[in-house]
């Protein structure tokens, strides 16, 4: 482990957990001044005393030239039915996240192993089980349950987290989540930002590091049916004193494949709703290993944007040689 992180101290924790109320507050007042969440809470004050942003050009090769109205999405659920969820993530695990692109094929058999992924915006370091697109869905859930309650520690049920995942009860259903809960608490994960220095030379300055599993504790109790789970308050810290990325749970939900899903939330993360990055950088960001002929990977990237602006989420993208450019519908 990279000398230069910091330990944290018992009192640090302690610390952290009694002024958990102030935390979740400041998350909240982060979430009300965010402009997407007036946005899409608020369609009527939208752009009101922010400046507008250049639009992208109307024409142009393999660029769509125009927002389309966003479809009605099919709804599995009457919770996402009923009301809209948000949950979120620190805009470091949109870059540098721990979820990874695998086949069903691969899920069945995950060996405990350690794995360090290196990007130009710093390192994270797992060590378990790898975690996949339903890990991450789990752990929405829960941040979601965590933000609702003002609290690290959550009671809640198997029928309450499926639901807000949007998947049905059944036996089959519970066994894969406990499953999951218990991968969220043993898999040991490290992030590391980095910094490049001002000349670009030397090695890049570690400006921020986490290491925890991201659940820290969990029970089940079968006479109530319920889950009590608790979360690393150091972690919650984090999350409050930076910006916030906002997952919208159900539009999530309604995206039809794992790649999909993943672009969603690292373009979540990334300020400016105009945004260009290279094809390999943007491959490592989202953990997604380039297996087989670069051809079909570009093929998959084709499909995956187009996906996201026909939902609506994407104004417009273009694939110009190895260099990816897209617009957030605004």
């Amino acid at each position: 482990m990279n000398s230069r992180i910091r330990q944290v101290t018992q009192e640090e924790i302690t610390s952290s957990a009694e002024s958990l109320s102030d935390i979740l507050d400041r998350i909240g007042e982060k979430i009300k001044e965010s402009p997407r969440y007036i946005e899409e809470t608020f369609p009527s004050m939208a752009g009101r005393g922010t400046k507008a942003e250049t639009p992208y050009p109307a024409s142009g090769k393999n660029i769509s030239s125009a927002a389309k109205p966003q479809p009605s999405l099919p709804q599995s659920h009457a919770l996402i039915n009923s009301k809209k969820l948000s949950s979120g993530l620190p805009v470091e695990m949109t870059r540098l996240n721990p979820f990874f692109i695998m086949t069903k094929q691969e899920m069945k058999k995950r060996p405990v192993e350690e794995v360090t992924v290196l990007n130009s915006f710093g390192r994270i370091t797992m060590v378990g089980e790898r975690l996949t697109d339903y890990e991450e869905t789990v752990f929405l859930a829960v941040l979601y349950l965590v933000m609702q309650k003002k609290s690290t520690t959550i009671t809640t049920s198997r029928y309450e987290l499926l639901d807000l995942m949007g998947i049905s009860k059944g036996g089959g259903n519970y066994v894969c989540l406990w499953d999951a809960l218990k991968r969220l608490g043993r898999t040991q994960i490290v992030i590391e930002k980095w910094a490049k220095s001002k000349t670009g030379e030397g090695e890049p300055k570690l400006i921020r590091g986490f290491f925890n599993s991201l659940i820290q504790r969990g029970e089940f109790d079968s006479n109530s049916n319920s889950i009590k789970l608790t979360l690393d308050p150091y972690f919650l810290d984090m999350y409050a004193k930076n910006l916030l990325t906002f997952i919208d749970m159900g539009f999530r939900k309604n995206l039809k494949g794992d790649i999909t899903k993943a672009l969603y939330r690292f373009y979540q993360g990334q300020s400016r709703p105009t945004y260009s990055i290279g094809i390999d950088k943007l491959c490592k960001a989202i953990n997604l290993g380039e297996k087989g002929e670069r051809k079909k990977l570009r093929a998959k990237l084709r499909d995956c944007h187009s996906e996201l602006k026909n939902c609506g989420y994407l104004q417009g993208w273009k694939l110009s040689g190895e260099v990816l450019t897209i617009v957030r519908a605004q």
